[in-house]
């Protein structure tokens, strides 16, 4: 004679599973999507900072040009002969020639 175990439904996930689950999806979050955004951020700052007069650098809108001055929010590029514009700091993409905007274009 068998017997047989009666099938009940499973028992719903405690409390400390789901938080266990919840920890393992924000730690995973942070390091595929917070943190790299942290570490480009930190370099495009340490770029910014190292910029100086005569730099040639791309903006993100793409146009070319020479830094003229640096202030201490914006900079003054020369785009042409006689046209000098007044852009922020944070409408300069990189410097010409970095290896990382190369490497960004390409992905």
């Amino acid at each position: 004679m068998l017997i047989f175990a009666q099938a009940g439904s499973p028992a719903a996930p405690g409390i400390a599973t789901i938080i266990g689950y919840m920890v393992i999806f924000m730690g995973v979050m942070y390091v595929f999507s917070i943190r790299p955004q942290k570490v480009k951020a930190k370099k495009q700052e340490e770029e910014l900072s190292r910029l100086k007069k005569g730099d040639s650098i791309i903006l993100i809108s793409g146009i070319y040009g020479e830094i003229q001055s640096v202030e201490s929010d914006a900079f003054m590029i020369k785009i042409a002969d006689k046209t000098v514009i007044k852009v922020s700091q944070q409408a300069i993409r990189g410097t010409v020639g970095s290896t990382e905007n190369s490497n960004e274009d390409k992905k």
